[in-house]
């Protein structure tokens, strides 16, 4: 008898993370990524591409400093479920984190000439901070649903802030099709982001994979940066089980099936 699995990943590679000053709060951390509320989505495309079936929602993280579903910075790259990854130093949202593909976030992207300042790449940050800080609490313990909402809308912001606003329709970077309930979601989110201030205590930071196990994933593609509270919160429920081993990578761009006996 033949049992299929399917593994799940991002296809298309990524530079490593370009950071300004550091903070010391999550030096050398490594955790554990899990299934915390994963949704697939019909479609996503970022600068004029379209991928089907990406996989987002909640990223379980467990170390050893604590437990907490998050959500990742950039559209491509790989997270395996079960797999551990070591991460440097967070990084505070005001020492200039720059976005990976594009680089920096923004308005700019691979299909335009003209790539945004840094007060835009500053906000486009920013507002990721903003929607993750303050729907933090939802992120943790919400639908998967509200989880992927929550995801889609840091990408919108990271992909689409541009100094007038963010931008949208035709002149959009980052787009998706999803559910009606995750779409609303997103409106929501969105339009709230104008009474959002940064969360400061705790405070957003960004979580910086350590350069050495770069190309360690089975797609041979770098892990993601991730959104954390520092101080991180206090353990809450680890996922176990099966899906510990389940070899799924988020923010999914690609599906490959292999067989085993």
């Amino acid at each position: 008898m033949t049992n299929k699995t399917k593994k799940t990943y991002c296809a298309l590679g990524l530079a490593a993370l370009t950071v300004g000053l550091a903070s010391s709060a999550q030096a050398n951390v490594s955790y554990t990524v899990s299934d915390g509320g994963l949704d697939t989505i019909t479609s996503a495309t970022l600068d004029g591409t379209t991928y089907t079936g990406v996989l987002t929602g909640g990223i379980q993280m467990t170390g050893s400093s604590g437990s907490f579903v998050s959500v990742c910075t950039d559209f491509f790259g790989s997270l395996y479920l079960g797999q551990t990854y070591s991460y440097n130093d967070a990084v505070t949202i005001t020492s200039g984190v720059k976005g990976t593909d594009p680089t920096p976030w923004g308005e700019g992207s691979k299909n335009n000439t003209t790539l945004p300042t840094a007060a835009v790449t500053a906000a486009a940050i920013a507002n990721a901070a903003k929607i993750f800080g303050n729907n933090y609490a939802t992120l943790q313990t919400g639908t998967s649903d509200q989880k992927a909402a929550i995801q889609l809308a840091v990408w919108s912001v990271l992909y689409n802030t541009s100094a007038s606003g963010l931008l949208s329709g035709a002149q959009a970077n980052f787009t998706y099709v999803a559910s009606s309930t995750v779409t609303s979601d997103v409106n929501a989110l969105l339009s709230a982001l104008s009474g959002y201030s940064l969360v400061s205590s705790p405070t957003v930071e960004v979580l910086v994979p350590t350069t050495s196990q770069s190309y360690s994933n089975p797609d041979n593609k770098p892990p993601q940066g991730v959104l954390v509270m520092v101080p991180v919160p206090e353990a809450s429920t680890v996922v176990a089980g099966g899906l510990l081993l389940l070899p799924f990578a988020l923010c999914s761009l690609k599906a490959l099936r292999k067989s085993r006996v």
